[in-house]
């Protein structure tokens, strides 16, 4: 993946060539293309067939200084992910050579300060700023659009999250749970399967921000597919939601009580109401970025419960306030004795370090992709078996949806150590 001022997109040269003969027409005809075909424009590389040229575009509306790319190719770096203008037009754009594999979400940020949030609250006040790009024609969440996306020409199918009209379809409840460790209360849901009975053991999946896994990915779907297809045994998943966004935060992030909760409290919930198995075998807990990290410690805590980590973009760089070094779970698991526990784990070619910060705040933290390299390399090394994947994408559930099929397949069928 490349971005320079050098590259262009074929259609555009095109257009400026137009506009150099003297057809002014020729910006309206732009846009009426791109109104059919939507942002951002995809088109071949003529140096490489495994590549192509994605060009992000902006329409002027009179008020715009600068027009800035976040996420995807561009990461969180502001300054250097400007768009162009093309003199005495409404026409802003921003090229980036990209393998044709990739998927992944952006914004765009219009008149971006292109400073450094110098702390954590500056970080998400400049994320309050980004928006959609309202030339995009695949916002995601499709019904409540948070964030724009991109698949192209060679990225990897997704045909299971979608509902199929003849697949048994499964049953969601909704539930309130109050915890005496956490002294808080939640909302969880349990999905059964349709061939479910209360005199059979199942396998247990134990998500984490079920509210997401239950619609962004969204599991009941994947659950049906793949259990009509035989390719997952039938199991109850029970997901666990949030009280809130800061005590999410709390939680997911080396947080014992919280680890005790799920592995007691909550387990008890479910047996006491759903015929679930207690062999850790058969137990698989879940979740994404801070929910990933969540879900490996809380195993490293409580391995006669949870057998199986399923972790999809687990901030692995993070580290307790006063550790001098980034990467803490790592080292947890290198000093303890191997555990019965098998792993899949999933990071994205895309991840980036994240927002640019001064080095003392994040204390030379490496990037999501980095620090799952490195947690799979000190779990092969320690014995444990680790099912690991590297896919063409960001930080998003359009990309874990793919990845979380790959995940239960891995840890249902492969062989236990």
């Amino acid at each position: 993946m490349s971005s320079s001022d050098m590259l262009q997109s074929p259609i555009l040269i095109q257009l400026e060539e137009a506009l150099k003969s003297g057809a002014p027409s020729a910006v309206e005809a732009f846009w009426k293309r791109v109104k059919i075909q939507g942002t951002p424009l995809i088109e071949p590389y003529s140096c490489d067939e495994t590549h192509v040229l994605v060009t992000f575009l902006w329409r002027d509306t009179n008020r715009t200084g600068n027009v800035v790319v976040v996420r995807g190719p561009a990461a969180y770096d502001f300054a250097n992910n400007r768009m162009q203008h093309i003199e005495n037009t409404d026409i802003w754009y921003k090229t980036y050579q990209m393998r044709a594999d990739a998927r992944f979400g952006y914004f765009l940020s219009l008149n971006d300060p292109l400073t450094i949030p110098m702390n954590l609250a500056a970080v998400e006040n400049r994320g309050k700023t980004f928006i959609i790009d309202p030339l995009n024609f695949h916002p995601f969440p499709a019904d409540d659009p948070r964030i724009s996306t991109v698949s192209l020409p060679n990225a990897p199918i997704q045909p299971w999250h979608s509902p199929r009209p003849y697949t048994p379809r499964g049953h969601v409840n909704e539930f309130t749970i109050t915890s005496e460790i956490l002294q808080n209360t939640r909302k969880v849901w349990v999905y059964t399967p349709h061939s479910y009975a209360d005199n059979l053991p199942h396998r247990l999946l134990l998500l984490l921000d079920g509210f997401e896994y239950l619609n962004e990915i969204p599991t009941p779907v994947i659950l049906d597919n793949l259990i009509a297809e035989k390719m997952i045994p039938p199991m109850v998943a029970v997901f666990v939601g949030n009280v809130d966004a800061h005590t999410r935060n709390h939680e997911l992030l080396h947080n014992r009580d919280f680890a005790r909760f799920l592995s007691t409290e909550l387990c008890a919930w479910i047996h006491n109401r759903y015929c679930v198995s207690y062999d850790p075998k058969e137990i698989i807990i879940s979740g994404a970025s801070y929910g990933g990290f969540a879900a490996a410690y809380t195993a490293l805590n409580y391995p006669e419960v949870f057998g199986n980590v399923l972790c999809q973009s687990g901030e692995f760089g993070w580290a307790p306030q006063g550790e001098r070094e980034a990467e803490w779970l790592a080292k947890q698991f290198m000093h303890k004795e191997l555990l019965p526990i098998q792993f899949y784990l999933e990071a994205g070619l895309l991840e980036s370090p994240g927002v640019p910060m001064p080095p003392q705040f994040l204390k030379e933290t490496p990037s999501t992709l980095l620090s799952n390299r490195h947690m799979r390399d000190v779990l092969r090394a320690k014995g444990y078996t680790v099912h690991y994947i590297e896919y063409n994408g960001g930080h998003d559930y359009i990309c874990w949806r793919g990845g979380f099929v790959g995940g239960l397949s891995s840890l249902t069928r492969s062989k236990y150590r």
